[in-house]
């Protein structure tokens, strides 16, 4: 069975949905589904407004106890790690069942958990019949205090469209050379600037 390194799952407004689609069109060459996305391509989740998390998939299985017997194959040892459960759309798996589930895969890592101060996160998902577990990367959304501005421009574009265009120039590149017509207040290149992009 041939399955992608990574999923993302997206989160949006629906007046935002079309940027969204293009915007991962240029990232992953294809479009987000159910806001969500499997590819190969590794990307920062917090470089886009819409990416709200990425899983780094360790192990997969269309059997779960198959799946929790791999993960105590790999011996996992690590101190302060953290398990979540990802509700996918078409998951009706219920809350008292998805607690149960992380416990499998506490009980399945050697060390002790951190809930509140993890230093790794993992997470456990079902998908159109096959159930993942991974490493979980979650948009920081420290680009959200962007948002307030000393001073309010009406005709500034907001920061989602600002990431976005970024993330349609450069690819996720950050090597690659950018260049701001500076015909604005500079939304674009203060947030091509805080991504780490090359202005």
């Amino acid at each position: 069975m041939q399955i992608n390194r990574y999923i993302y799952s997206f989160n949006y407004e629906n007046t935002e949905s079309e940027l969204c689609k293009l915007e991962s069109r240029y990232i992953f060459n294809k479009e987000e589904k159910n806001k969500l996305l499997f590819s190969d391509i590794k990307a920062e989740p917090s470089s886009s407004a819409f990416v709200k998390k990425r899983l780094d998939i360790i192990s997969f299985s269309e059997n779960y106890s198959t799946l929790i017997n791999e993960i105590k194959k790999k011996s996992i040892c690590i101190e302060g790690f953290k398990v979540e459960y990802l509700v996918f759309d078409g998951d009706t798996t219920e809350y008292a069942e998805r607690l149960k589930k992380l416990k499998d895969i506490g009980f399945s890592i050697e060390g002790i958990p951190d809930y509140y101060s993890p230093t790794i996160t993992y997470a456990l998902c079902y998908y159109e019949g096959i159930w993942y577990f991974g490493i979980l990367i979650k948009n920081n959304f420290a680009w959200h205090k962007h948002k307030q501005k000393p001073c309010s421009f009406s005709n500034s574009i907001s920061i989602s469209i600002a990431k976005a265009l970024i993330n349609i120039a450069a690819k996720t590149n950050k090597e690659k050379k950018l260049l701001d017509a500076c015909c604005g207040v500079g939304t674009i290149m203060l947030e091509a600037c805080f991504a780490g992009n090359n202005i």
